[in-house]
């Protein structure tokens, strides 16, 4: 008989996780293809996670990790280590493939490619994949999961502002734009003085829900007094971080639903069936779709993790960063972000810098890249798994 080749448990582990991801999303797929979900119940139930589920996941993980388990200065430089791989991405993007594929970086493609490419998603996408991996089945080590997503928590106080200010520059390329004052809405940038709008730009910066929510959850920790009042079963305050905790355990199938209803039904109710995207190149006339799938996959998958984890272990080497199986954590955690399909509010981020015709071709490209992301990330997780002692 054929033997069939063997396995590595670290391999089995990951491609369960990944599969049982896609059997998740599939359910949302399903119910907007069957029409039970139409794409404003989805927008409906996008506008829910985004302003009430995720603030109470990111106050409650944010608030019991940090109480349990304090700051540490790994925490403190997430942030700065978000906005250190956005510009990475940005100039892989402009410096290496838009120059390789002859695409001009001032063009409605060029923009379009480096929005794709230099956002990724930091916080539903991976937390699916740790919950699925390092959740209640894992043997290991159960503080695994509550310092990966602590260590989300802060990193989406560096990407999500980044992504609203930076995305939006991109997508505008320097038009209409106050370099003082990148914000999402044109009201954050009205004021009588610079300084003004630089405040009201940090604010802007600080308000959405989700940068909100951990902000407290930060807050509460770091306050002693606030801290007993709030967390501990004899708190007198518990039953309101109770009732958020309750609140924040719908993130993950909720946004699972979301994610995949979101992409099913842009696909469905945008583009249609047999569209295609035509663009010219050099004369010839090429699949604008699929050039942007290559494009971004390239970056997103193959050159960012790789210059990604060739800079962590030279800093390891240099006896800056932690090695593997001593801060396995943190390896882990970069190493997904490394790797992570594009942000899905970059469709959001086109539509206010005011292309509608750019988030129709950007969620269309999503939809794809998502699908095809299973494949990067397992091969990378079964590596990472044995890499990192986990």
């Amino acid at each position: 008989m054929l033997a069939l080749p063997s396995v590595s448990p670290a391999a089995k582990v990951t491609f369960t996780a990944v599969g049982q991801l896609f059997v998740n999303t599939s359910v949302g797929s399903t119910a907007v293809l069957s029409g039970l979900i139409n794409s404003v119940d989805i927008k409906a139930l996008a506008r829910i996670v985004y302003a009430v589920l995720t603030p109470s996941f990111l106050f409650s993980s944010t608030l019991h990790t940090l109480s349990k388990y304090g700051f540490s200065p790994d925490l403190l430089c997430m942030p700065f280590c978000a906005a250190l791989q956005v510009l990475l991405a940005l100039m892989l993007t402009r410096k290496v493939v838009l120059p390789l594929l002859g695409i001009d970086r001032n063009s409605d493609e060029g923009r379009e490619l480096a929005l794709l490419s230099t956002f990724g998603n930091p916080g539903i996408y991976p937390l699916l994949l740790w919950t699925e991996l390092f959740g209640r089945n894992y043997l290991g080590s159960p503080a695994l999961l509550p310092q990966l997503t602590a260590y989300m928590t802060f990193y989406l106080l560096g990407t999500s502002p980044m992504l609203w200010s930076v995305g939006k520059a991109i997508m505008m390329n320097g038009k209409g734009t106050d370099e003082a004052c990148l914000v999402g809405e044109a009201e954050d940038c009205i004021g009588p003085s610079r300084i003004t709008k630089v405040l009201k730009a940090l604010r802007a910066l600080i308000t959405p829900p989700p940068v909100a929510g951990a902000l407290m959850g930060v807050l509460v920790a770091s306050v002693p007094p606030l801290r007993a009042l709030f967390v501990g079963p004899n708190a007198p305050l518990n039953s309101i971080v109770s009732s958020i905790d309750f609140l924040g355990k719908a993130y993950l199938p909720s946004a699972s639903l979301v994610l995949a209803g979101s992409f099913v039904g842009e696909a469905r109710f945008k583009f249609g069936k047999g569209k295609k995207e035509k663009v010219k190149v050099k004369g010839k006339v090429v699949d604008g779709l699929k050039r942007r799938i290559f494009a971004v996959g390239c970056i997103r998958f193959v050159l960012l993790p790789t210059v990604g984890l060739t800079v962590l272990r030279t800093l390891c080497f240099m006896g800056i960063f932690p090695a593997p199986l001593v801060n396995p954590a943190l390896w882990f955690f970069f190493a997904t972000q490394f790797m992570t399909p594009p942000a899905q509010n970059t469709v959001i981020v086109a539509q206010l810098a005011g292309s509608p015709a750019g988030a129709t071709r950007i969620a269309r490209a999503l939809f794809i890249l998502y699908v095809i992301s299973a494949v990067p990330v397992s091969i990378v997780f079964s590596r990472m798994i044995p890499f990192c002692g986990l």
